[in-house]
């Protein structure tokens, strides 16, 4: 049922790719059963080179021959066998290429859906969450899901193929058919049981691959605490702890989906034996045709393992798909509030009525609150640690919403502005300024794309970060690694000064801009904050 309900979503977005992908199978499928009925003009023009007492297959063939005025010869009817195989093979390599196509745009869909959803949610979204969870869905779990569409491709050609071969027989001897597959759904049913299994396995392979996502992004995160405690053996026992879960549930998982179709391979042989018995001493069907019969049962065969192991290889899958569509449902219930008024312009003044805020489950960080930021003032706010400095300035930005009270901006509650509309006109530097993987001007653009040149310069000379920048060997094309490693802490700050300042806001935040500084780095920020003001 899941399985139905997932095809049915993807069809209703792909219905297209769908189609193109089912006519290639059909084709496919078609030209594989005409090849098979082609097998028997060529047995029975060398039993009966007079072609008299030969198959039905055989009657056929010849009567479509004698259509298109071809002579029934050995050649013709091998060369109409070896076109059949041909055109059969393309058909397989183009529903093949359409199938990864589909699973391609299916993913990329996915990963857009899935991105977008997560970037419409509030910072509660984030701040709350497990970042190795989060991780682990982009890097592994949607990989998952791309592999099942593809299983899902391969099985409804299977299913299509295996249609098409069972109508082979069933066209020369529907009893003959009928008990071969009697004997093979006899046969298949201990599968069934498989998935159950399968479906667990899945469940703890995904819980483990987000365990060990977890430490190794916490690892990564915290490389400059663990080296500096010396504690990289306690870390590494961690990840092999992690990994060590992962891979058991994984190694079962993976031989599972190997070893199901070889399961199926002696009752199938069975069931193919015990047809052969049957149709040549109990229902004397022709040799010509018990050969095609066998064939197509022989084809069969793997075809029906091959449908059980990918069927428990699907059941499995579903814990990835389920993770993916729960932490999409938990974007959506946090989804971002916003208004529809559009913010241009700060006129008067920003207000703080009666504020209560409390994080979840804990005791209250602020509490009756009042404030009024006039335009053109410099504010501050000053506070022991822990006072809710922060917490007030995720307040102003949208982060949070008050538990009691109200954020107003020129009279008017924060919340109905349109809220991206209002923090493309902030200019925000957090205590810890983090920077992209990027290059200084890369940096700075990011911000304000379409600034300028002498734009960038005088906002970093405004920033007190321009003469230090000069001073490296590419200027302002220095790469600055991961968070900004490559810069000491005050460049780092002076760099998210200068990217605040280049879209020229409307409001400029500094959540404690120097409280982590050097006094040196923290003159030259009040330097600049001053030349600001």
């Amino acid at each position: 049922m899941k399985l139905l309900t997932f095809s049915l979503e993807l069809f209703k977005k792909f219905p297209g790719l769908f189609a193109l992908n089912v006519f290639l199978m059909i084709g496919a499928g078609l030209l594989e059963m005409v090849s098979v009925f082609a097998i028997a003009p060529i047995i029975d023009v060398f039993l009966h080179s007079d072609l008299s007492n030969v198959s039905s297959a055989t009657k056929i063939f010849m009567n479509f021959m004698e259509v298109f005025d071809i002579s029934t010869t050995k050649i013709n009817f091998m060369i109409i066998l070896l076109v059949c195989v041909a055109l059969q093979s393309i058909f397989v390599v183009l529903a093949r290429y359409a199938i990864i196509q589909t699973k391609y745009a299916v993913l990329k869909d996915l990963f857009a859906d899935v991105f977008s959803s997560f970037f419409n949610a509030s910072w509660h979204f984030f701040s709350r969450g497990n970042k190795g969870t989060l991780l682990n869905t982009f890097s592994r779990e949607m990989g998952v899901i791309g592999d099942a569409f593809g299983k899902i491709g391969g099985l409804i050609s299977d299913v299509i193929r295996l249609l098409f071969y069972l109508a082979v027989p069933f066209c020369i001897s529907w009893k003959v058919t009928f008990i071969s597959i009697g004997l093979s759904l006899f046969c298949s049913i201990p599968l069934l049981f498989l998935g159950r299994i399968n479906y667990r396995l899945g469940q703890k392979n995904t819980s483990t691959a987000n365990k060990m996502t977890e430490v190794i992004q916490e690892s990564f995160g915290l490389a400059k605490v663990i080296l500096g405690y010396g504690n990289q053996r306690q870390s590494m026992v961690e990840l092999d702890k992690a990994f060590d879960q992962h891979r058991e549930v994984t190694v079962k998982k993976q031989a599972l989906d190997k070893v199901t179709s070889k399961i199926f391979e002696p009752f199938g042989w069975a069931a193919i034996l015990l047809t052969i018995y049957v149709s040549l001493e109990g229902l004397t069907v022709p040799i010509a045709d018990v050969a095609i019969i066998v064939y197509a049962l022989l084809r069969c065969v793997p075809l029906i393992g091959n449908i059980s192991a990918q069927n428990n290889a699907l059941v499995g899958f579903f814990p990835s798909y389920e993770q993916v569509i729960k932490l999409k449902e938990q974007a959506k219930q946090d989804e971002q509030k916003t208004g529809v008024s559009p913010f241009s312009q700060l006129k008067k003044s920003i207000e703080f009525k009666g504020v209560d805020f409390s994080y979840q489950n804990c005791s209250p960080v602020l509490e009756d609150i009042n404030a009024i930021i006039e335009q053109g003032k410099t504010v501050a706010f000053v506070g022991e640690s822990g006072a809710g400095k922060s917490t007030l300035i995720d307040l102003l930005i949208g982060f949070y919403e008050p538990c009691n009270g109200t954020v107003t901006v020129d009279g008017i509650p924060l919340l109905e502005y349109d809220i991206i509309s209002f923090r493309k006109k902030i200019g925000f530097v957090p205590q810890d300024s983090i920077l992209f993987n990027d290059t200084i001007r890369s940096n700075l653009l990011w911000s304000h794309e379409k600034s300028t040149e002498e734009a960038v310069v005088d906002t970093c000379k405004l920033a007190n970060a321009h003469d230090f920048i000069m001073e490296m060997p590419d200027g302002y094309d220095t790469l600055v690694g991961d968070r900004g490693v490559r810069l000491s802490g005050g460049q780092r700050q002076r760099i998210a000064l200068a990217r605040a300042l280049l879209r020229n806001p409307e409001l400029l935040i500094l959540d404690e801009a120097t409280s982590s500084l050097d006094s040196q780095s923290e003159t030259l920020i009040q330097e600049a904050i001053e030349r600001i003001a």
